[in-house]
């Protein structure tokens, strides 16, 4: 038998996270001819076979498993997010994720509901190891990157530095599940949302993990140090697991809590990763945050009325009055809402001159055009409107039904200066508690 590691210690984690009533639904094989093998660690239970097959996509040479690491046409399930080829050697494609994710929920939906509870097991396997992948940056970020911004310091040594990131631990308590949809579609887009906000965090720790492994002899000497910084990548990975199995269950037994479903009704915006960010001094969204000239974060206060009254708000986020943001909603919402408004302490760009078209565009694929113009070719305009210098707060609200994609834009207006050249006065437009709604 082999020791509980990787994924398998990840799935058994986040198996004993589900609630009692989707565990005992379960009824696998644990006859020893099906769970003592040599590729496999030490099954007693439910739990453990739900966990242990989170390796089932490492079993792929065992001819009875190889069918499970391969898509419908043929190929293979990446190991780690996917990109418009359904592989994992280029850029991170929202479209292939969302439907791969949404397409091995329906699998595993499919066997429970069925009650054919070993491929059930099977295809939950399947969707946990694909899951958690993407929380360690050995599959989430370009391998090569390692070495070269972070050369070994011993130069008679070289590690394939993926090693470093492969320390997965269970040193959390069991996760609690959350719904993450009524459909498989609308679970994929939560769930991958969730993932984005894990590569991230994995990535912020590239460094300390590899300096910790350079400073031993082996890699097994700080195997300790990189597990402990690494567990918390451990304990997202196990936490979207089980909320994914538990989103299965109560989709092929219509059992829903209507707390979760509720929760559902409106995403605040400001949760979400853009799959694209108009390069600026602003470098990513930052929830309730302006910038002033010199990078420092203040809080939102913005114009309140025409009287120079002004409001703070926490929930929002600035963007640059000549950049565009896109974020993929995967057809899910029927409107869009928020409020617009300008800087009433940072007034940088609000000047007699100041003129810029807010506008909220939808498109009906990841729409995937660049522009210096900020003008980025969308199906449908369903909002447009201009603001001047020190404008009120507005409200806005935008039927965005089969958006697929949804562009938010600030483009200010150029004008002629008294040499007849063109300039521009750019200020900071505030989208206040942006929200979509089903």
């Amino acid at each position: 038998m082999m020791n509980w590691y990787g994924h398998a210690l990840l799935g058994r984690r986040a198996a004993q996270g589900l609630p009692k009533w989707e565990i005992n639904k379960l009824k696998p094989d644990l006859r020893d001819e099906t769970i003592k093998r040599p590729f496999m660690p030490e099954i007693h239970d439910t739990a453990d076979k739900l966990g242990a097959y989170c390796l089932i996509m490492d079993w792929v040479y065992q001819d009875e498993f190889r069918k499970y690491g391969l898509l419908s046409e043929g190929k293979w399930i990446p190991h780690g997010p996917a990109d418009s080829e359904f592989s994992a050697n280029g850029k991170i494609s929202e479209y292939a994720n969302n439907k791969l994710i949404a397409d091995l929920l329906k699998a595993m939906i499919l066997e429970l509901k069925e009650e054919n509870w070993e491929e059930a097991i099977k295809r939950a396997g399947v969707l946990g190891h694909f899951l958690q992948e993407p929380f360690t940056p050995g599959h989430s970020t370009d391998n090569e990157l390692f070495a070269q911004l972070y050369p070994d310091p011993n130069p008679n040594r070289h590690w394939r530095l993926h090693y470093c990131f492969d320390c997965a631990s269970d040193d959390f308590p069991p996760p609690k599940p959350e719904l993450m949809g009524r459909t498989p579609e609308e679970a994929a887009f939560h769930i991958f949302n969730y993932i984005k906000k894990g590569i991230l965090s994995g990535r912020a720790l590239i460094g300390p993990v590899i300096e910790a492994a350079y400073r031993g002899k082996t890699m097994a000497e700080s195997e300790q140090v990189r597990k402990a910084l690494l567990c918390p990548q451990s304990e997202m990975a196990a936490f979207i697991t089980v909320s994914a199995w538990h989103t299965a269950f109560c989709i092929a037994f219509d059992q829903f809590n209507s707390t979760e479903l509720e929760a559902l009704d409106i995403c605040d915006v400001t949760k979400l990763k853009p799959y694209f960010w108009h390069p600026s001094y602003y470098a990513e969204l930052l929830p309730g945050t302006l910038l002033d000239p010199a990078g420092n974060k203040h809080p939102m206060d913005v114009w309140k009325d025409s009287e120079r009254n002004e409001i703070r708000y926490d929930r929002g986020f600035a963007l640059y009055g000549y950049a565009g943001v896109k974020f993929y909603i995967n057809g899910l919402y029927r409107k869009f809402r928020c409020k617009i408004g300008m800087p009433s302490r940072l007034l940088r760009g609000q000047t007699a001159n100041t003129s810029v078209c807010f506008k909220v565009e939808t498109d009906s694929r990841e729409n995937p055009v660049f522009s210096e113009e900020i003008e980025y070719h969308a199906e449908k305009a369903v909002w447009k409107e201009s603001l001047k210098a020190f404008e009120a707060v507005r409200e806005i609200e935008a039927d965005i039904t089969g958006a697929v994609s949804l562009i938010l834009s600030a483009k200010a207006e150029p004008y002629k200066n008294e040499n007849g050249e063109t300039c521009f006065d750019v200020p900071d437009l505030v989208i206040i508690e942006p929200e979509l709604v089903v």
